[in-house]
């Protein structure tokens, strides 16, 4: 009958339902292992009425049950961990050898994430522990997205676009694309022409338009106005529809940047997480009035439900990485940072045939400015020279603070020539301007050595070590200048 095959689809989709979710998290669990370096993350799905848990899904390809878990020492812990909210380890003499974090969005448990590895994992116990938090923490944005999927279609919701924002949020690797995949949904799910994210500090009341729909006039990175419309609302954590937004003609909408722009209709829905405030905001705009509804409103509010956890956890795991790469003093790159991307932009111009250039620095008489000024009058030296740097450069090139007072540049795309002339604008730039530091004037000059890859050497790397040979050059030749790694003779690399 047609109510037999009703039913029967509808089992059919639910089954199908479950084995998309169960390999959801099987890719999750698998990326969070080779991640950390373990051998066998599991989520353990915690029944609060039984008090029981159980093995839903683990990283191991192709094992009918977990492989690395040894359930008497461990199992107690998993519990425990579920029903207390602590993330639990083993170690001895510190290595960490199993870790388990509760995973809940608030008072919703859902289970627990554990992570194994005979071998220790290569973070200290303590580090485990944190990392292992933050595992658990993306695995209940992931469980609650896929829920919401589930529920969503099991109810046929009337607004099918919210469940494709599940997948893409699930899907989306970068906050970037976690930017656009929200932007565009909230087109999809209302009668807007345009819509934008906002990135809010609820502590010092500042925001940041994090990413736009297509054809958007407002660019990502422009900062909201104190004054602005959105930054009330943020401030307010409050809820604004205007059916009809003539009424706010004259208004500041983000920032006095933006340029005078007509609007037929808004709404400010601002994202909030219960421990933090609101973190920012879903920004939607319509060319006529009244064409944004209060339910459609409803809707982009339900999306920021969906979308604040992974924002929070994604915008939380971007500062750990950028802090990681930047040196804290200048707030240029740090050596590590540095060194990756030196060794991917050689590849991508072997790869391509395209050139790429280095250029080191180094401050002149540096030590005899701390001697003579103090440390507190040099670090001031090192962040004017850093701010002269990137004043001078492009957004794809890499500044970095090398070392105590050396700073390296490197320059995607770029021929020797071409970064000649960019050491001398900076070298030229820094020299003719002094830095004050309390009531006094200090003259700054820099000495460069610059290489090129192919043109000065044909080997990756040789690439450092030729411009640092060029660099010594430059100082021992009376400093304030630069100098240039000619190409290899005979398999050697000189200085011109």
């Amino acid at each position: 009958s047609p109510g037999d095959l009703k039913s029967e689809r509808q089992a059919q989709f639910q089954t199908a339902e479950g084995l998309r979710h169960i390999d959801a998290l099987d890719r999750y669990l698998r990326d969070v292992r080779d991640t950390i370096g373990a051998d066998e993350v599991i989520f353990w799905r915690f029944n609060e009425a039984r008090q029981t848990q159980r093995a839903a899904a683990w990283s191991t390809e192709g094992a009918s049950a977990p492989r690395y878990f040894e359930r008497e020492p461990w199992g107690p812990l998993v519990r425990w961990a579920a029903e207390s909210g602590q993330v639990q380890a083993v170690a001895d003499e510190g290595v960490a050898y199993f870790v388990v974090a509760p995973v809940r969005d608030g008072n919703r448990v859902h289970g627990a994430l554990s992570i194994s590895s005979r071998a220790g994992l290569t973070h200290t116990p303590d580090g485990a522990k944190r990392w292992a938090a933050r595992h658990a923490a993306h695995a209940a944005v992931l469980l609650d997205l896929l829920d919401l999927r589930r529920e969503a279609s099991r109810h046929l919701l009337s607004t099918p676009a919210l469940v494709k924002a599940a997948e893409r949020l699930q899907a989306a690797k970068t906050t970037d694309a976690l930017g656009i995949a929200i932007c565009q949904t909230a087109i999809e799910v209302t009668s807007a022409q345009r819509s934008a994210l906002i990135r809010w500090d609820p502590e010092h009341e500042t925001g940041t338009v994090m990413a736009v729909s297509r054809g958007h006039t407002l660019a990502p990175g422009l900062a909201i106005g104190g004054d602005s419309v959105v930054a009330e609302q943020c401030a307010m954590r409050k809820l604004l529809h205007k059916e009809d937004a003539r009424v706010l003609r004259g208004a500041v909408i983000y920032s006095g940047e933006e340029g005078k722009r007509e609007l037929g209709g808004l709404a400010v829905v601002p994202l909030a997480r219960a421990e933090l405030g609101v973190i920012g905001a879903i920004v939607i705009e319509a060319d006529q009035p009244d064409a944004v509804t209060r339910r459609e409103v409803e809707n982009v509010n339900l999306l920021g439900v969906i979308a604040a956890r992974s924002l929070e956890t994604a915008w939380e795991i971007e500062e750990e990485w950028r802090k990681a790469r930047t040196d804290p003093l200048t707030g240029l790159s740090n050596r590590r940072h540095f060194d990756e991307q030196l060794q991917r932009i050689v590849s991508d111009s072997l790869a391509h045939g395209t050139p790429a250039s280095l250029v080191v620095a180094d401050v002149d008489h540096f030590k005899r400015v701390n001697d003579t000024y103090g440390h507190e009058a040099g670090d001031a030296v090192l962040k004017a020279v850093a701010r002269v740097f990137l004043d001078c450069l492009r957004a794809e090139d890499v500044c970095a603070r090398y070392g105590g007072e050396e700073i390296a540049i490197l320059l995607p795309e770029t021929s020797v020539d071409r970064a000649q002339e960019v050491a001398e604008r900076v070298r030229r730039a820094i020299a003719a301007k002094p830095v004050k530091h309390g009531d006094r004037s200090i003259t700054v000059t820099a000495s460069f050595g610059v290489a090129g890859y192919p043109e000065s050497t044909a080997l990756r790397d040789a690439l450092f070590p030729a411009a640092d040979r060029a660099l010594y050059e430059a100082k021992a030749g009376g400093r304030d200048q630069v100098k240039v790694a000619a190409a290899p003779v005979h398999g050697r690399t000189s200085q011109s």
